[in-house]
């Protein structure tokens, strides 16, 4: 599992920005307990155009001693329908909390 992020938030993730991934998607990391909305964190896959094609609240997995929460969850998600030759509804992101975005593509 690859580590990728900010100083506020880090994600563990078997992709990279760019990997093709398919539903649903598995996605863990830890975000600096100071940036913690009340209500919780959110995991959220978005289409080429930043609608929400799937999400969820993840589960807290454990405290760092460097300040981070970690969480972890499953995403199941529905891309959007398009055709052969529209490469850019391919891709999205996963948003792990508000802190992070990883370009991915749908396959």
């Amino acid at each position: 599992m690859a580590a990728t992020g900010n100083s506020n938030a880090y994600v563990y993730t078997p992709y990279q920005a760019g990997s093709v991934i398919t539903s649903p998607v598995e996605v863990g990391g830890a975000i600096r307990a100071s940036l913690i909305p009340t209500e919780g964190v959110r995991a959220t896959v978005v289409n080429w155009d930043g609608l929400i094609i799937g999400e969820t609240m993840l589960v807290k997995s454990g405290n760092s001693e460097t300040g981070f929460v970690h969480y972890h969850g499953t995403v199941s998600f529905t891309p959007t329908e398009c055709g052969k030759d529209q490469d850019f509804c391919h891709k999205g992101a996963i948003i792990f909390g508000k802190q992070y975005e990883l370009p991915v593509r749908f396959k």
